[in-house]
């Protein structure tokens, strides 16, 4: 009977270990699926990339090559608006304003940037607003970001793919900032 007993301990031990591990390396591979849409990874790497577009807007450039600016300030067009809002797993998007289709993705704010998306809605032409399902709900008191990014022409939402839309006129992120209430 004991010896049963220590085996029933070892297999549980065993199981908890590979449970703990598969976890853990699931949590930290960075993969973002979107329930039906085709999911994004979301590395370190890709968001160097991100982070490569962004530059101080002190920075003046010494060529004729364009320089994008920062990304930390709010879309002034009126393109974009999501006002703050309650905590939960649904943001609402008071407009946006788009000439092809294009999708509002919702980022947590990590040391005063965009870094984990939490959900993405696809928006088709016009005037319109709407709602974007989160895999994961906002908190009280944090900040959140709303970013509009260009589909590449197939629906699904892939991070790597369908491109940070830019204002035209000021070469701004079209972005909105909010909070959790």
């Amino acid at each position: 009977m004991e010896n049963k007993n220590k085996q029933n301990i070892i297999i549980a031990v065993i199981l908890g270990f590979i449970l703990g591990f598969g976890s853990a390396w699931v949590w930290t591979t960075g993969r973002v699926d979107f329930g039906g849409f085709r999911g994004a990874d979301v590395t370190d790497e890709s968001l160097d990339d991100l982070e490569e577009e962004i530059i101080d807007d002190t920075t003046t450039p010494t060529s004729d090559e364009y320089v994008p600016p920062v990304i930390s300030g709010d879309d002034k067009s009126g393109r974009l608006s999501v006002s703050d809002q309650k905590a939960g797993v649904v943001v609402f998007v008071d407009k946006v304003v788009i000439s092809v289709p294009a999708w509002v993705v919702i980022y947590e704010d990590v040391n005063g940037e965009p870094s984990n998306i939490l959900g993405a809605h696809i928006f088709d032409p016009g005037t319109q607003s709407g709602e974007v399902e989160l895999l994961r709900g906002t908190s009280v008191g944090g900040l959140y970001y709303a970013i509009i990014h260009d589909d590449d022409g197939d629906r699904q939402f892939d991070y790597a793919n369908d491109l940070v839309e830019r204002d035209e006129t000021t070469g701004m992120l079209v972005q909105k900032t909010f909070k959790a209430l």
